[in-house]
């Protein structure tokens, strides 16, 4: 895939957000919608650009409004809200490629979910393992997304506070330096 970079006026150490690459089709609409807005000398800010580039991918992708749920191997619903008018490659591995639509989802933490319904398709190229999925030679290990899940309830919030006081800190500083039976010391 030819990618055009693109140099955004960012300081690494204030830790702002660069746009390093963008697939051809995608960074020539961005910066046709940044050079609409941008006529004169002026630096686009890094928000405008990201916005440029999420209205430069419904552009191309076109979006359109579709409901659909599935059942999830935790026996959770998964909804999906849109669809895409055309379809999308999925590049797998390098030699390995499936064209279909795609569908939206507000799932977090998720960029792309695979059914199964793909994989029965590509059995005879792609092998499930254990661990991971492989394609000839290549192999992509799964990744583990952690999940964090919200406290609302002050009782729970006052009952973890008082757990971590009792059990991990220390009475005081002199007791806080020495190694014991307080398991925060070392931090």
């Amino acid at each position: 895939m030819v990618k055009i970079y693109l140099e955004i006026c960012g300081d690494i150490n204030l830790k702002q957000a660069f746009v390093s690459s963008l697939p051809k089709l995608l960074a020539s609409r961005t910066m046709t919608i940044i050079e609409e807005k941008f006529q004169s000398i002026t630096i686009p800010q890094i928000g405008y650009i990201r916005q440029a580039i999420f209205v430069a991918l419904d552009d191309i992708y076109q979006w359109v409004p579709h409901f659909k749920d599935f059942n999830t191997a935790s026996n959770a619903v998964l909804t999906t809200t849109v669809i895409t008018k055309h379809p999308v490659t999925i590049e797998f591995f390098p030699g390995l490629k499936y064209r279909t639509k795609l569908l939206g989802s507000d799932v977090p933490g998720k960029d792309l979910i695979i059914g199964f319904d793909i994989y029965r398709q590509l059995r005879d190229q792609l092998q499930i393992k254990a661990n991971g999925i492989a394609f000839k030679k290549q192999f992509r290990p799964y990744s583990e997304i952690p999940r964090l899940f919200q406290i609302t309830d002050d009782e729970q919030i006052k009952e973890i506070e008082q757990n971590l006081i009792e059990h991990s800190c220390a009475e005081s500083h002199k007791d806080f330096m020495k190694e014991g039976k307080h398991p925060l010391w070392k931090n």
